[in-house]
């Protein structure tokens, strides 16, 4: 079968590789899409010292059922990938936490995975995709089920004013979410044009922080307060000098941007305004589940934000350096069965 490998820094190579044979308690997956973030980006340019090559890259994964030893799921049944290996026996596993694994492993990222045309996975990781989604929408889960757990971790209430700090994949669907989950009002803060042209679209209101101070907006709009909750999509410098102060006395922070040099943080804004700050890594499975049944239902929507599909045989050129390289590329997919 063919596979996007990972041999070292820069180094992503189309590969040739035996067919992946499932072991008890995993199925076998024909995968449809895998999606590119910037995880991706970062573990593709050597920045993961964990990541051990060679590895079969892609961890936001949707397709088929080939076969399930388990009997849980029949061959043809279109499924999405929760790609998350975990230990079970350390302390967040045993008190249910098992996202935050202290051996947490990632398929595609520390174990192969699904940028490729067959894969194999733990059948309890896979979640059944609704009939009502097309293959590009369901391609969506595994970012969106990200933007769940975050919204979850930040606490989302009804009423809440929200301002999202990005307006990438992964900020415009932390507001989608936050929206759904019944903030009263949601602001995307970014300086691309068509990242802001789909917030907009999708009904969401708009910083356009290439003009406009979103500290100074979001202060207009509540009082001189500030937003109920602030979260930092980017990981950016400056998103990072933004939050607090957009934030209010005793709101909250949701921090899910990781960028490279730890960045300032008003730590005696913090003190002062009795500010929490919350950490997201990755999502529950619970979250995955969620974020399916939003995206079934129609409550969160994400026509527009696949900017681009590509075969495997152009996932660098076409892909990766695409999305590196231009603010404007949102969600890249690669198809493993395209040929050119």
């Amino acid at each position: 079968m063919r596979a996007l490998v990972y041999l070292g820094p820069d180094q992503l190579e189309l590969s040739e590789l035996a067919p992946p044979i499932p072991s008890d308690g995993e199925a076998l997956v024909k995968v449809r899409y895998a999606g590119i973030c910037g995880t991706d980006l970062h573990l593709w340019h050597g920045e993961m010292s964990a990541v051990k090559p060679p590895v079969v890259v892609g961890h936001e994964l949707v397709g088929e059922v080939v076969q399930d030893t388990t009997g849980r799921f029949q061959p043809g049944q279109r499924v999405a990938v929760e790609p998350l290996l975990v230990c079970g026996v350390c302390r967040a596993c045993r008190e249910g936490a098992s996202h935050v694994c202290r051996s947490l492993r990632v398929q595609g990222v520390h174990a192969n995975g699904g940028a490729a045309e067959l894969m194999t996975t733990p059948t309890h990781r896979l979640h059944a995709i609704p009939d009502s989604l097309t293959w590009e929408q369901a391609a969506c889960t595994e970012p969106a089920s990200v933007a769940v757990h975050m919204v979850r971790r930040a606490g989302v209430e009804l009423g809440d004013t929200v301002l999202v700090l990005g307006g990438g994949p992964i900020g415009f669907l932390v507001a989608s979410v936050a929206r759904a989950a019944g903030a009263r009002r949601v602001l995307v803060s970014e300086v691309s044009q068509p990242r802001l042209a789909l917030a907009r679209a999708a009904g969401l209101e708009t910083i356009d922080a290439s003009k406009d101070d979103p500290i100074e907006v979001i202060r207009s709009l509540t009082d001189g307060e500030g937003a109920d909750v602030v979260v930092e999509a980017v990981g950016h410098p400056a998103t990072v000098a933004q939050m607090v102060a957009a934030c209010r006395v005793r709101g909250r922070i949701l921090i899910g941007g990781i960028g490279g040099a730890p960045p300032p943080v008003d730590l005696a804004s913090v003190v002062f305004k009795e500010v929490t700050l919350v950490g997201s890594r990755v999502y529950e499975s619970r979250d995955m589940a969620t974020a399916l049944q939003l995206l079934g239902s129609g409550a969160l929507k994400v026509d527009g934000l696949v900017t681009r599909t590509v075969p495997l045989e152009s996932a660098v050129l076409d892909g990766y350096e695409r999305l590196r390289d231009s603010r404007d590329e949102m969600k890249v997919l690669l198809a493993p069965w395209h040929r050119t």
